[in-house]
């Protein structure tokens, strides 16, 4: 209520002195919603500015505080680093080569050619021996690049 009556209050007063010039009635309310959202954003910067910030003033458990992040916590790292040893423990010695060498950044071409082969082959007997360990991590949702 504060607020459409500040919206009102600051229209008539510039309406009075010609500050407005409304043709249309579309034009009067698509100026009054724009003041109304300046003054809604006006008032919530000056709520959340410094020590008025009411989520300060808020006592919260801190499990209960939802945080964003792009990056894994201490969780999830050791978990994936787990989960690489024990697949890589699933390997034979050739897949654990073609895996080394694909997460050092190499290229099919370059791996068939250190360990034999063709591109193709190398890249299939990955993609067969991931699928053979997934199975048996009964891991259901894997992709081999």
């Amino acid at each position: 209520m504060n607020i459409s009556q500040s919206v009102l209050t600051s229209f008539f007063k510039r309406a009075e002195t010609g500050w407005f010039e409304i043709e249309i009635p579309e034009k009067l309310a698509s100026l009054l919603i724009g003041m109304t959202r300046n003054k809604v954003a006006h008032q919530v910067r000056g709520a959340r500015a410094g020590r008025r910030d009411f989520r300060l003033t808020v006592s919260t458990r801190i499990d209960e505080i939802s945080v964003a992040s792009s990056t894994q916590g201490p969780c999830e790292i050791a978990s994936d680093v787990d989960l690489i040893h024990a697949i890589k423990h699933r390997l034979d010695d050739e897949g654990r080569q073609i895996v080394d060498l694909r997460a050092e950044g190499w290229e099919w071409p370059e791996i068939a050619e250190r360990l034999g082969g063709t591109p193709q082959a190398r890249r299939v007997q990955l993609t067969r021996t991931v699928h053979r360990v997934a199975k048996s991590l009964n891991l259901e949702d894997y992709r081999c690049r």
